[in-house]
């Protein structure tokens, strides 16, 4: 059972949100109470939004005296503008100095384990020297988006409840959306009731450069430096905010990193990198290592700047590219639960592979191996890390997930029956559970550091990225103002242990966590698994798994007062099984792609969809419209549909 805070407000109501702020608000706020915000991305905005939406409306209630006991926020970003990841290369290096072409580097002070991730540091090499230098690693480059990135989710997931996208772009639209475009509708939201809403809440060109709690004073040390004049600022709050993004800096396994500069002669660039993608890719043999959602994107990409060849080598057999059937014009090849063991010249050898532990694979060459000659660029879509590093120790901890300590399961725990227990048996879990599940970081509570719930993590804990950092953003305004009562240690900690009890009945997540049961599963007989929408194995693993996780995002939603109902942690309603259903549906226009056998159809990708009428807002209603013309021939820097 989840601790039930009693201030489970309804704005809706005035009447009770007035009673609950002369409560909560006044005695909670008789000094004005300073938080540090960091990072002006997504979280950041959507935290001083949720806070400057409060002021409005209390001043509209004629409570000025409230409004005016409110926290009073600073909001540092180190860039020039607004938006985080999601502005993109182009033009955050039009607003720096010092801009170029960025590469992969090594970092003499990390181990040089095989398995081991370590960060992608900048390095101002000419983009035709094939070595890759070392760099300095003080200041790593902002990871940015690529120009041309778009969704690789319905937009119907992401729309705001103060500003929807018929407000916003007067028309209906596709499923899916440019970066561009969405980064205009985010900025605009803060902006259309508070004008100067930048000027009262953020400090631009500002780069935190520590941060430490001082249990004498009761309040966090901050060192802050101006990126224009150098100058440092040391500055004292009561609470602080992270909110600079799960996307801060780039990371490949050092083993891949080693292997490559020692015999690769192309062209080597993290997916963070692709200020010069066409001159990289275009009529080029590209292999691309690695297989979420950046993959996806820039083989997308790759494809539409006319790839001659592009392989994806990706150690999983479960990830997003393997759920795409096809690709446009037949030009990408999986290379499912591979790596590469060999490089010498442009000549790459891949290998078999299998999971170990954690995020760590080793490669059976036993098992089969493949050669790939003339390949003139290596894409790491390898992922990336939270940029922590401003952070004491004692505060970075809880957010790294290799830091994470196992959980302790009843020796009496048993799972409860489903499709697989016939098959499996009762599998007793090993004595290493991981935090696997929704549920990631045990030392946080709905993003608060338990051990000091005066550090706050925006991240984002639901699928539903934007929406679940903005539900975030309101929950922690409640805890932060005294509407939502913050509960013990002991029950926070319980909590999230019993999460964890719960998500190990779901079969997909059990897979992650367990090693015993993933071995289990191993043995089992997985025919149909191509009918996947009727596959009991979906329907009780992989399905029920992302209802779970709406109904998480509902909860947080219900208790920070979001104006949103989507159901609760026990049940969604209709609202919140729309939700479900579009990110289902998402999924299957990916995975019934099947243009390899009809050439009139070899163009199509997961965004050209057949069924947009299907996808509505859950606000207005409005249905969505299929692209203009195809995916792959639309010019993103032209067309006009989101103008």
């Amino acid at each position: 059972t989840q601790p039930s805070p009693k201030a489970q407000n309804d704005e809706g109501q005035s009447s009770t949100y007035h009673r609950l702020l002369t409560m909560r608000i006044k005695p909670s706020l008789q000094s004005h109470v300073s938080i540090c915000v960091i990072g002006c991305g997504p979280g950041g905005l959507s935290f001083c939004h949720a806070l400057e939406t409060k002021r409005q409306r209390l001043l509209a209630e004629g409570n000025a005296e409230l409004a005016r006991l409110l926290p009073v926020v600073e909001c540092f970003e180190k860039a020039p503008a607004p938006g985080g990841v999601w502005r993109s290369q182009r033009t955050f290096a039009s607003s720096m100095s010092g801009g170029g072409s960025s590469s992969l580097s090594s970092d003499s002070s990390t181990s040089s384990t095989s398995d081991e991730e370590v960060e992608i540091s900048p390095s101002s090499r000419p983009k035709t020297d094939p070595v890759i230098a070392n760099a300095d690693t003080t200041h790593p480059k902002q990871v940015q988006m690529y120009e041309a990135l778009w969704t690789n989710g319905p937009k119907e997931t992401i729309e705001y409840f103060d500003h929807t996208f018929d407000e916003h772009f007067g028309r209906a639209l596709p499923v899916y959306m440019p970066r561009a475009s969405l980064l205009d509708y985010m900025l605009t939201r803060v902006t259309k009731n508070c004008p100067d809403f930048f000027d009262r809440y953020v400090r631009f060109n500002s780069e935190i450069q520590s941060v430490r709690w001082v249990e004498e004073s009761k309040k966090f040390a901050i060192a802050v430096r101006d990126t224009v004049s150098g100058h440092v600022e040391h500055l004292q709050f009561d609470k602080c905010v992270w909110a600079s993004g799960e996307q801060g800096k780039a990371k490949v396994p050092r083993g891949l990193q080693d292997l490559f500069q020692e015999g690769f002669t192309g062209r080597m660039i993290h997916s963070t990198d692709t200020s010069n993608f066409m001159e990289d890719v275009k009529d080029k043999r590209v292999l691309l290592i690695g297989g979420a959602y950046s993959a996806e994107d820039l083989a997308l990409m790759a494809c539409k700047v006319g790839v001659r060849k592009l392989y994806i080598s990706t150690r999983r057999s479960d990830n997003i590219v393997t759920l795409t059937k096809s690709w446009p014009g037949n030009k990408v090849e999986i290379m499912t639960c591979s790596t590469p063991i060999q490089v010498t010249g442009r000549t790459i050898k891949l290998s078999k592979c299998e999971h170990t532990e954690g995020s760590h694979y080793k490669p059976t060459p036993e098992d089969g191996t493949t050669e790939l000659r003339d390949i003139d660029t290596v894409i790491f879509c390898t992922g990336y890390e939270k940029q922590t590093n401003m952070l004491d120790p004692s505060l970075r901890a809880p957010v790294q997930e290799d830091k994470r300590p196992c959980i302790s399961i009843p020796e009496d725990w048993r799972m409860e029956p489903n499709c697989l227990s016939d098959q499996v048996g009762h599998v007793v879990p090993h004595e290493k559970v991981k935090w696997e599940g929704q549920i990631k970081l045990p030392d946080l509570y709905d993003g608060m550091l338990i051990s000091n719930p005066n550090m706050m993590y925006l991240t984002h804990p639901h699928d539903e990225v934007l929406l679940g950092i903005d539900a975030l953003a309101w929950l922690l305004v409640g805890y932060l103002t005294g509407l939502v009562k913050i509960p013990s240690e002991r029950e926070m900690r319980q909590w999230n242990v019993d999460q964890a009890l719960h998500e190990m009945q779901n079969i997909a997540y059990r897979y992650f966590m367990d090693r015993n049961y993933k071995a289990a599963l191993a043995d089992v007989d997985w025919d149909g698994w191509d009918d996947r929408l009727s596959n009991h194995f979906y329907q009780a693993g992989l399905g029920k798994g992302y209802n779970y996780n709406v109904r998480l995002l509902a909860r947080t939603m219900r208790l920070g007062g979001y104006p949103l109902d989507i159901g609760d942690l026990d049940e969604l309603n209709q609202t919140g099984r729309k939700l479900v259903d579009y990110g289902n549906l998402s999924e299957d226009h990916r995975y019934n792609l099947d243009p390899a056998n009809d050439a009139t159809n070899s163009w199509k990708t997961f965004r050209d969809v057949d069924d947009a009428e299907i996808f509505k807002s859950i606000y207005t209603g409005t249905s969505a419209v299929p692209l203009h013309d195809k995916w792959i021939k639309i010019d993103d820097e032209q067309d006009d549909t989101y103008r």
